[in-house]
């Protein structure tokens, strides 16, 4: 139940995996202790607060159930201090951020929307232009934009596969991995690698850093790895490829690797 039990009317879960709610006023739930923080924004004369988005960068924004022309912005932390910012001719009702660094409100009386910068906080009045309403009582709510299930999502994924080197008694040496990807800015893979004779051996080892995708090129020096970090090069080779989105936007594409090595001086 949230606080002196109180309504629940929108929930999102943001960029640190909390859930918020928003009814009578906005909480955020501890999956810790189990318990909601009440951030104490004050229902309005509806009894309610209205939609509520994340930005992913630190703010929780929430409308007032078309009760006034502004915005609550709270802060993410520990703290939860929280501000109105005006949007003139929307009494607000919906919330949503969007990928271009933009929280949008919409008005479902006024059939109109702010669009606020999320650094500056400049409004800009938008769907104002129409002989009458332009928005015929837009009733937001979800996910319009996408931008909340990019926030509540793991921002990384792995890819790992077992390699097995040679089968004729002699010692495996490995050379390289070569990555067929695409990382566009504000992406990157990183490469790791363990390697032993046993396979629960295997299992227990830490993962070594070969390199980083794009920062370090597609073709790493895996056996120069292996030699600074004074790892012998065993029968079995566990190579990880972790994806990074790290502005939570950008996501790489992994298409292929490939592993090169050798036994007894032959590459395969």
């Amino acid at each position: 139940s949230v606080p002196g039990m109180g309504s629940a009317y929108r929930v999102i879960v943001d960029e640190n995996n909390a859930p918020w709610i928003s009814g009578d006023d906005a909480y955020r739930f501890d999956r810790d202790t189990e318990e909601f923080e009440e951030v104490g924004l004050g229902a309005g004369g509806f009894g309610f607060v209205g939609g509520i988005a994340s930005d992913g960068e630190g703010s929780i924004w929430v409308g007032t159930y078309t009760d006034g022309q502004y915005v609550h912005r709270i802060a993410n932390d520990d703290t939860l201090e929280h501000h109105t910012v005006d949007t003139p001719g929307v009494s607000t009702f919906g919330t949503a951020v969007d990928f271009d660094r933009h929280a949008w409100t919409f008005g479902y009386n006024d059939g109109t929307a702010a669009a606020i910068d999320l650094d500056t906080e400049t409004v800009e009045h938008v769907f104002d232009t129409c002989n009458g309403p332009c928005l015929n009582m837009p009733y937001v709510r979800g996910d319009i934009t996408g931008l909340q299930r990019r926030n509540a999502l793991n921002p990384t994924g792995t890819f790992t596969r077992l390699v097995e080197g040679c089968d004729s008694g002699a010692d495996t040496e490995w050379g390289r991995i070569v990555i067929d990807a695409d990382t566009p800015a504000g992406s990157n893979l990183v490469v790791s690698v363990k390697t032993a004779d046993d396979l629960g051996a295997l299992a227990a080892m830490e993962w070594l850093t070969v390199g980083i995708v794009p920062d370090d090129g597609t073709e790493l020096d895996l056996a120069a790895a292996l030699e600074r970090a004074g790892v012998e090069p065993g029968h079995y080779l566990s190579v990880q490829v972790r994806l990074q989105s790290l502005d939570r936007v950008t996501s790489p594409t992994l298409r292929r690797v490939d592993v090169q090595w050798g036994c007894e001086g032959m590459i395969e």
